[in-house]
C-alpha cells in the first residue's frame, strides 16, 4: 500500500470536487469531506459543516494507492 502525501494550504489552494482530506487545524489533524458545492469543509462524515472556506489550515486528498501483486 502507497499513502500520496501532498499538503496544500487553504484558502490560498482548495480542491475542485469532493473529496476526503487530512487537514490539520490549531494543532490537531482530522478527516474532513470538502463540499464543493457549498465550499465547505465537512466533518468526516459529509453532512455537517466544520470548518467555512476562509479558515486557514492545512489539508491533503487522503488518497491510498494498493500495491500490485
Amino acid at each position: 500500500m502507497k499513502v500520496n502525501y501532498q499538503w496544500h494550504n487553504a484558502p490560498k489552494e482548495l480542491p475542485d470536487c469532493e473529496c476526503v482530506c487530512v487537514t490539520y487545524y490549531n494543532g490537531g489533524y482530522h478527516i474532513n469531506v470538502w463540499n464543493p458545492y457549498y465550499r465547505t469543509w465537512d466533518d468526516s462524515e459529509g453532512d455537517d459543516c466544520e470548518f467555512d472556506n476562509n479558515i486557514e489550515l492545512d489539508w491533503m486528498v487522503l488518497e491510498v494507492e494498493e500495491d500490485e501483486e
